[in-house]
């Protein structure tokens, strides 16, 4: 019996040929200029041909003159946005949809490098220990005029949608919404509603400049998981209220990006699917499709989740980095063929902190997919491999792949 997360899931006026969407993950294969390059095009299209529903782009900043993580996706001009309209096409021909990830970096911002200090709702320092300044009444409307902006030329330049980042007390809207962050007595300070005013004026601008048909996917902590911050209880009643300003779905991810990033990239010790038991109870007070992220990369347990109801479609990450084919071998009924993320964060995460560009432990050609594509050979051979150990059996499935017949010889039994 086919499973309901693998059947259409409409998400506004946006319908998805299944519910399994990709993560956005800075990878660190951005370019300077903003845009898509060929690296990050044919990373995204391989997971587009492997049936992945949606996807999701890395952080694309709605000001370009502040970047995320050095090298970040915007908007920059009409030609930048004549690029991203290619790129859309090339997705939607592969039957998948897109849709960036828009934000101001805010405090996570690397301007301080170039000697401005980074924005955020008050003063304090950042993952980088940089000393954020607090944004002041007279900048916020034209902020919200950027998220409009932003979410504006998204839509002109073809993607299906966009997603919102509030999470994890990071970033200009999760500093304004969390409680850990924002230490303001003003009007967008002190109570949740204080505190969610931003967002909620950023979403009602989105609606503005795009319509009612331009869908928005809300990417929220389900709790932040810290005394200080906010809880499920909060965010149960904030879902309603956001609904109301044009949420068509929620993402529930969970922890704080500072405080609990081990909640945010569960690696060991973290159970699967962490932020589900959030999502589950998110569920039962939204009126819109919720789907949840973290550490969902076993495929009869992402099936588990939507055809018991406790979500209407999964967000994988690193499980896509580790097998672009997850949701096609999961369609044919082949789990064991789907290369199993290991969840260690080495390559994805790991090389990143060394200022290179992602890779993955299980899969070489993450990053490198043009480099390494595997094509069937036009003179199949009799290949012998000596040797059975990770670079052997690695050989011997490369030879395999190509269509050669292959012979692996390993001295243990």
């Amino acid at each position: 019996m086919k499973s309901r997360l693998l059947e259409a899931l409409k998400i506004g006026s946006m319908t998805v040929k299944n519910g399994v969407f990709m993560a956005p993950m800075s990878l660190g294969y951005e370019s300077p200029d903003g845009t898509v390059n060929e690296t990050m095009q044919e990373y995204w299209l391989a997971r587009a041909r492997g049936g992945v529903g949606c996807i999701i782009t890395d952080a694309l900043s709605v000001d370009p003159d502040v970047p995320y993580l050095g090298n970040t996706l915007c908007f920059r001009n009409e030609e930048s946005i004549a690029s991203y309209r290619r790129f859309t096409d090339k997705i939607h021909e592969c039957g998948a949809r897109v849709i960036p990830q828009i934000t101001h970096p805010g405090p996570e911002s690397v301007s301080a490098f170039r000697g401005i200090p980074p924005m955020a709702s008050s003063v304090y320092l950042n993952s980088m220990a940089q000393k954020t300044r607090a944004v002041t009444l007279e900048e916020i409307p034209g902020i919200i005029q950027k998220y409009a902006k932003g979410a504006y030329d998204a839509k002109r330049a073809g993607f299906d949608g966009i997603e919102l980042h509030c999470a994890h007390a990071y970033m200009l809207l999760g500093s304004f919404l969390s409680p850990m962050r924002n230490k303001r007595t003003d009007r967008y300070g002190g109570s949740l509603d204080n505190r969610a005013r931003l967002l909620c004026e950023v979403l009602d601008a989105i609606r503005e400049s795009c319509g009612p048909d331009f869908p928005i996917i809300l990417r929220m902590s389900g709790s932040e998981r810290d005394e200080q911050g906010n809880t499920l209880e909060d965010m149960k009643y904030l879902v309603p209220i956001l609904e109301r300003h044009g949420v068509d779905a929620f993402e529930i991810s969970g922890g704080t990006q500072y405080e609990r990033c081990n909640k945010i990239i569960p690696c060991h010790g973290e159970v699967q699917g962490v932020n589900v038991p959030e999502a589950e109870a998110l569920k039962q007070a939204a009126a819109v499709p919720v789907l949840v992220v973290g550490k969902i990369g076993e495929p009869r347990y992402a099936e588990y989740l939507v055809d018991s109801g406790k979500v209407d479609g999964v967000v994988l990450g690193r499980a896509l980095i580790a097998d672009p084919d997850f949701v096609k071998k999961m369609e044919a009924g082949d789990y064991d063929g789907i290369a199993p993320c290991a969840a260690c964060a080495i390559g994805c995460v790991g090389e990143q902190t060394k200022r290179h560009p992602a890779s993955c432990v299980i899969n070489p050609a993450a990053g490198r997919e043009k480099e390494l594509e595997l094509t069937k050979t036009e003179r199949p051979e009799r290949v012998v491999i000596v040797g059975g150990g990770i670079g052997g059996m690695a050989c011997a499935r490369a030879c395999a792949v190509r269509g050669h017949k292959v012979v692996l010889l390993e001295r243990e039994n």
